[in-house]
């Protein structure tokens, strides 16, 4: 959450550097107060991030950069179908179709329409992408409820926790049919 709070931290520290050289110091305990109410919340949001960062960081290590080297040394220049591709895509020299749609342009045309996409369109452009592998988030309902029947969960990764998306802790690892990716 903090990278996303960045622009209200940068609003905060010019209003206070525009509005100080404007209040008159004979009133310091004004002035004070002032500084207090718009320096105090970013103090706070600066402590829970320093203690917060360190976790979330090597949470990321467990789950996008371990996704990724596993690849790597596996499966490195399968085509994957996944729902978060960053590590893979950078990482990687697999061709990776995104579930979601941020990375492929078929999910996400069809997640626009009316009724989104199905298991069944998932299946058909796995097959068409020959896809032979899916590495999918096993708790979020947005990509789990896409998975195509026919594919077989071969492994699963728990994760211990995860600081920033506390429900997320298993990845999926599906083997997709010959007779889905021909």
């Amino acid at each position: 959450m903090f990278r996303y709070e960045a622009y209200l931290v940068v609003i905060a520290l010019l209003v206070a550097y525009c509005i100080l050289p404007l209040l008159h110091w004979q009133s310091n305990v004004y002035s004070l107060l002032l500084i207090v109410i718009i320096l105090l919340p970013l103090g706070g949001r600066a402590i829970e991030a320093a203690r917060r960062t360190p976790l979330r960081t090597h949470d990321r290590y467990r789950e996008h950069y371990r996704m990724a080297k596993f690849v790597n040394e596996q499966y490195p220049n399968c085509i994957i179908v996944a729902d978060d591709i960053g590590a893979l895509c950078f990482d990687t020299d697999a061709t990776v179709f995104d579930l979601y749609g941020l990375g492929s342009l078929r999910p996400f045309r069809e997640r626009r329409k009316q009724g989104g996409y199905t298991a069944a369109d998932v299946a058909r452009w796995s097959a068409e992408e020959q896809a032979t592998m899916a590495i999918i988030h096993m708790d979020w309902h947005e990509a789990i409820s896409r998975v195509p029947t026919t594919w077989r969960l071969v492994q699963r990764w728990d994760l211990p926790r995860n600081v920033l998306f506390r429900d997320s802790l298993r990845i999926g690892f599906y083997e997709i049919p010959q007779s889905d990716s021909r």
